[in-house]
């Protein structure tokens, strides 16, 4: 299992996107790279990331598309990986509501 901590974006460049009013100032980049992280260390085929802002409330909604080669399978799994998106956000400064979906057909995200 991947050890969980801070992603970084990969230009180490701030944005200047809608991204950072809403986020506290952080990059878009860099929740894109947690989700990113996730999505390669567990052999996702595909994530898709929605974010929302309400007053101060960041609302997250991370999508994985689940092929039969990734190392999640089960609900303990998925669990596992909605701790380890929880504990890089909160890395990062973030502690967002979170919604978090596994499935097996791209067409229920995209």
């Amino acid at each position: 299992m991947p050890t969980p901590g801070p992603c970084a974006s990969r230009s180490g460049r701030r944005s200047r996107s809608w991204w950072c009013r809403w986020c506290g100032g952080r990059p878009r980049e860099e929740l894109l790279a947690c989700v990113e992280d996730v999505r390669r260390d567990r052999g996702f085929a595909e994530v898709f990331l929605r974010a929302s802002k309400v007053g101060s409330r960041l609302d997250v909604e991370v999508d994985f598309v689940v092929t039969p080669d990734s190392t999640a399978q089960t609900v303990t799994d998925f669990d596992a990986v909605r701790a380890d998106l929880r504990d890089r956000f909160r890395a990062l400064g973030q502690d967002p509501s979170m919604s978090v979906g596994f499935t097996a057909d791209r067409s229920w995200v995209a």
